[in-house]
């Protein structure tokens, strides 16, 4: 791991931004239910700064990556807005905003894979299944090069803690997710 890392607290699902949309007004407090405890259900209250952040969980480079797709469906958000509020007509090029919420879309999937532990598994076993079978065909065409080799003894080493894969796989955050862009083509 990375130890340059910038104290921070990273929400690790829902953006400050969209968590402030729910805030009231009064309080500056939002409300949420605790499920932890099935059978104890509770409404909880607190600060959309604060809810469900995990100091430094993402890696600071892909966390960019994150906030510079949430940063754009918030602007659209606004200009939306605005033009309710105005009641005015504004010009929206339907590509670019099917981009933005693919893009948004496959983040959010992604942040919702590394922060699940049940989906970081899942993610892991696929992915390495996925390794062997590369790392078998080039091994049979006599392809297999030293950085592959590499990689393939790095993945393995990443994937025996859950904490350190987590991290490892954070690179899938910048990374495009075929199944969400191929409902939305």
């Amino acid at each position: 791991m990375e130890k340059n890392i910038v104290q921070q607290d990273d929400h690790i699902i829902l953006p400050r931004a969209t968590l402030k949309r729910f805030m009231d007004d009064r309080t500056q407090r939002i409300c949420y239910l605790d499920l932890k405890d099935i059978d104890n259900i509770t409404i909880k209250q607190g600060y959309p700064k604060s809810y469900h952040t995990i100091a430094d969980f993402y890696n600071p480079v892909y966390d960019e990556e994150v906030k510079k797709h949430e940063t754009a469906i918030g602007e659209l958000y606004k200009d939306i807005s605005i033009a309710i509020d105005n009641n005015i007509v504004i010009d929206i090029d339907a590509e670019k905003l099917r981009r933005k919420i693919i893009d948004f879309m496959t983040i959010e999937f992604h942040r919702s894979v590394i922060a699940n532990d049940s989906y970081l598994e899942k993610y892991r076993d696929q992915q390495q299944k996925r390794n062997d079978i590369t790392d078998c065909i080039m091994l049979q065409k006599g392809n297999m090069t030293a950085e592959r080799s590499e990689y393939s003894l790095h993945y393995r080493e990443q994937a025996k803690s859950k904490e350190a894969f987590r991290y490892y796989s954070q690179n899938i955050l910048a990374t495009d997710n075929q199944a969400i862009s191929g409902l939305l083509y």
